[in-house]
């Protein structure tokens, strides 16, 4: 499949000073958050390691896949050289991820309502977050000097190539966990007491309101 005619170098620099730094930005920061929740299970929880998937199996994609059959998405290597950034990103360690992948968990247990989810409770629900976020890490901090210079503009290069030293904890970024990052895992869980309402209830959804339609 060709590389899509429309994209122009420009268009590459601007997409990835936008799109590509929101994937990044949102994938560490789900899961920074929850390394920093209690450990019972919660709502919250369940929505941040649902972010988590998502968009960590973003730039998976975007790291490790060709184009194919999918004409309009992204690529690491549509920034690169040809053939540059698939010889950089040989030998580079992917233990989590493609336990993640092997297991197809990004599409059986977040993207699709399948009869694979895993159930009940126990390690077998656990997301190996943290160093799945650290492998895409050092992925980005090898595909910063690698990306054409017309294709990249400074600011996100130099943010991609400190990515995994910012990941480190230390007395200046105290949203860290204390733990060290690549020790954060996660796992869907349900606490029935989450639904009650003050009063003891549970929430009455008839009273739920869609957003943006007012009270």
């Amino acid at each position: 499949m060709a590389f899509p005619k429309d994209i122009t170098p420009d268009r590459l620099r601007d997409w990835a000073e936008e799109h590509l730094m929101y994937e990044v930005t949102t994938l560490v920061y789900a899961t920074v958050e929850i390394g920093n929740l209690p450990d019972e299970p919660s709502a919250q929880e369940n929505v941040l390691l649902e972010s988590f998937a998502v968009h960590a199996r973003c730039l998976d994609h975007f790291l490790w896949r060709g184009r194919d059959r999918k004409e309009r998405d992204a690529f690491a290597a549509d920034f690169c050289a040809p053939g540059d950034w698939e010889r950089q990103r040989n030998g580079l360690v992917r233990s989590a991820l493609d336990e993640i992948e092997n297991g197809r968990r990004f599409g059986r247990e977040v993207m699709h309502l399948t009869y694979d989810r895993i159930d009940g409770y126990g390690d077998s629900k656990e997301w190996p977050c943290g160093e799945a976020t650290l492998e895409i890490a050092v992925a980005l901090e090898r595909f910063a000097p690698t990306a054409l210079p017309d294709r990249l503009d400074d600011e996100t290069r130099d943010f991609l190539a400190s990515l995994p030293a910012s990941l480190e904890p230390s007395k200046v970024n105290d949203s860290l966990p204390e733990r060290p990052i690549g020790l954060i895992v996660g796992a869907t869980g349900m606490d029935p007491r989450q639904f009650e309402g003050i009063a003891g209830g549970t929430i009455n959804v008839g009273d739920i309101r869609a957003g943006g339609q007012g009270s």
